[in-house]
């Protein structure tokens, strides 16, 4: 009779066990989606930060995997995805000449079919903001001036293979670029939360808005904080961004709550795949 007991608490306590387990590893994998991915710029593999060999990579948080999409003779210093996820905007200069003037190129999620969209024009890049796309994927507006002019004007660039198509600042793709100057917060995709970086009793910190209620839930200094705004992943529970680290910028992702959840290495403007 004992031992009939012991084993069916034996089996109880497997049983409990086994689920206790499962539970485990389903709490832990939902705080991600199959589908995450985080592009950035950083470092190309077997190089350092100040080697300056800069590539586009992209990052998949569930392998670990972290491929480079641009080219070595590409400096790359701006990006943006498309709202579809298939293609990413690049402003980038040749590698090894800082004098030469930028132009934007268009890549595919997978790095194949990098190209020129910008023709001969000489992007400007304008207070850090990246190539702003329109809502269906198929264009990207722009800052550039012609060869040998000193007119910045607005441009439209077709993925079509068109040449770039000269806009007036009335047009709505450039004012819609032009509100997303300077934004003062990141509204995460659920439009419930808002995140930002602000300065409250003589510091900084990375803030969460939920409900009209501001939680800081990062530390940062003036001297570790970057210009880069902060990006909510596409199911608005995690947070990245980047900050320096003995000078090196490092990107970081956090909960809303700021829990540290991986870091990457020698990396700057995270964004995550749409």
């Amino acid at each position: 009779m004992n031992t009939f007991l012991w084993r069916i608490i034996h089996s109880l306590f497997s049983i409990l066990g086994i689920s206790f387990v499962l539970c485990s590893l389903v709490l832990g994998l939902s705080v991600l989606d199959d589908d995450d991915v985080i592009a950035y710029i950083g470092s190309r593999d077997g190089t350092q930060w100040f080697d300056n060999q800069f590539a586009v990579n992209v990052y998949d948080i569930h392998t670990k995997n972290n491929i480079p999409l641009t080219s070595p003779d590409l400096y790359p210093q701006l990006f943006s995805w498309s709202p579809n996820g298939d293609y990413l905007g690049v402003i980038a200069r040749p590698y090894g000449n800082a004098g030469a003037t930028s132009a934007l190129y268009v890549i595919h999620s997978d790095g194949h079919h990098l190209r020129r969209v910008s023709g001969d024009l000489a992007v400007v890049i304008a207070s850090e903001r990246p190539p702003f796309w329109s809502v269906d994927s198929q264009n990207m507006v722009f800052q550039a001036m012609q060869a040998g002019g000193n007119v910045v004007q607005f441009y439209k660039a077709h993925l079509d293979g068109s040449p770039p198509e000269l806009i007036d600042i009335s047009h709505p793709l450039a004012q819609a670029y032009i509100e997303s100057f300077f934004p003062t917060y990141q509204t995460a995709p659920n439009g419930r939360y808002r995140v930002l970086v602000d300065y409250r009793n003589n510091e900084w910190g990375l803030y969460v808005v939920v409900g009209g209620r501001q939680d800081k839930i990062y530390h940062l200094t003036s001297e570790t904080m970057m210009p880069d705004a902060a990006d909510w992943s596409p199911d608005s529970r995690l947070i990245a961004f980047s900050q320096r680290q003995d000078r090196i910028p490092m990107i970081y992702v956090i909960t809303m709550t700021g829990e540290m959840v991986f870091r990457i290495e020698q990396g700057r403007y995270p964004l995550w795949k749409p």
